[in-house]
């Protein structure tokens, strides 16, 4: 399991180096794989996709992918400062991933050290129907 933080959540977050999550967009998705915050310090965040791409090419699937909100009667703590447990109670702060090592890769192993599995995934089916991948959450 690997625990990110939401990609929504830092895409409302300030700009500043301090500072919850807002109501609004503050940043653009595309912007959000580097973040360099003003008071030190750089975070990636990449999309879902990616992460689903970047799994597979090192030998891992996903099993699932959990959206987590703050519970209906969460209290905002001084030890987040991401968000508001009230902003995290209408949208998702983290995602918590469920992968597994690819059951084609040799011995269950993630790839071979280079990023390369001992299969590639085709975006498409040989029809050239879109590949379905199913995500729970």
């Amino acid at each position: 399991m690997d625990l990110t933080p939401a990609q929504l959540a830092t895409a409302a977050r300030c700009q500043e180096a301090e500072g919850f999550a807002q109501e609004r967009l503050v940043r653009p998705q595309r912007a959000l794989h580097r973040v360099q915050w003003p008071g030190g310090g750089v975070e990636f965040h990449p999309s879902h996709g990616e992460w689903i791409r970047i799994l597979d090419s090192n030998g891992f699937v996903v099993e699932a992918l959990h959206e987590l909100y703050a519970p209906a009667d969460g209290q905002t703590h001084q030890y987040y400062d991401i968000a508001t447990a009230q902003w995290a109670m209408q949208w998702p702060v983290e995602d918590l991933w469920g992968r597994a090592p690819h059951p084609l890769t040799p011995n269950g192993h993630a790839g071979d050290g280079a990023g390369r599995t001992s299969r590639s995934r085709p975006a498409h089916r040989g029809d050239g129907t879109p590949e379905e991948i199913t995500l729970s959450g």
